[in-house]
């Protein structure tokens, strides 16, 4: 486990050793609406014991006082942490979309509403989204309908298909 010396936890050893996730939830930046567009602060999820997964890895999430998590703040939040945009406020951009521009402060407005920005923020992340996977299979990386696969297997799932014929879809698709 990925805890700092000084750290501990109660319970023995037990809870530790049977638990699958353990995680560290830290708080940091605070943000507030006048420069930022609304209240809220960044969390830090550290994950300090995987049994899928590696451990020591971490995500920052942006936590909004309104709405709670906000997946398309933290997702803005995940851009600018990997060095994905440029410009200043009311014109910042994706490095690989220049000609896309928006108000970071409305960001999620913009989101909601420009497909573009959608689409921006979507092909600018997933690279780097992809590479913190501890497996991807680097033939499904490099189809170009991945994606649809994606699509068609949890779409499969939500209409209460049976998990058989969604793992057949997939390892059909592989072949």
């Amino acid at each position: 486990m990925y805890m700092k010396v000084d750290e501990a936890m109660p319970g023995g050893n037990a809870p530790i050793y049977y638990a699958n996730n353990l995680l560290k939830f830290v708080s940091s930046t605070k943000f507030n609406e006048e420069d930022n567009g609304f209240d809220g602060f960044l969390l830090r999820i550290e994950l300090l014991k995987s049994r899928a997964n590696k451990a020591g890895k971490y995500i920052n999430m942006v936590y909004n006082q309104l709405t709670g998590f906000d997946p398309i703040l933290t997702l803005y939040q995940f851009a600018e942490d990997n060095d994905l945009l440029d410009g200043r406020n009311p014109y910042k951009y994706f490095k690989e979309y220049k000609d896309i521009k928006f108000d970071s402060r409305k960001f999620r407005q913009a989101f909601l509403e420009n497909e573009d920005v959608r689409m921006a923020i979507t092909n600018a992340t997933k690279p780097v989204l992809e590479d913190m996977l501890s497996y991807v299979n680097e033939n499904d990386k490099k189809s170009d309908d991945y994606a649809q696969t994606l699509y068609n297997l949890f779409d499969s799932y939500s209409n209460e298909e049976s998990w058989s014929t969604v793992l057949n879809i997939y390892y059909k698709y592989k072949e």
